[in-house]
């Protein structure tokens, strides 16, 4: 019996894991366009930090840091690795969106990868 456990728990981790992966590649398709002056897919400039995270899932890594001495000068950097996705909230701005990076030939300006693209 404690072969078939083991066999239903690596079953139960599988299933797991290939939902994990075709959520995944739906969130990188809605994803998938960069709309300038809108943002990315359905991730719009001015969202906050809470709608991102309801869209998004919790980042891979945040950090906060200042660009000035003054401490009312945050700004903090959600790094979504799964995505090449890298995302920013200013103190400032009420800890609204303000900047998204990718880092995949993936994603697309009007049909086409700007990764690697040198003109």
């Amino acid at each position: 019996m404690i072969p078939f456990l083991g066999a239903f728990g690596l079953f139960a981790h599988r299933k797991h894991l290939y939902l994990w992966i075709f959520n995944l590649q739906i969130m990188k398709k809605a994803l998938k366009e960069i709309k300038l002056g809108y943002g990315l897919g359905n991730l719009k400039f001015g969202m906050t930090r809470k709608e991102v995270e309801l869209m998004l899932g919790k980042p891979s890594f945040i950090d906060k840091y200042s660009h000035s001495d003054s401490k009312k000068d945050l700004t903090e950097s959600w790094q979504y690795d799964e995505l090449l996705l890298s995302l920013s909230f200013d103190e400032e701005e009420d800890w609204k969106l303000i900047m998204i990076s990718v880092n995949d030939e993936f994603y697309e300006l009007e049909g086409k990868s700007l990764i690697g693209v040198f003109q």
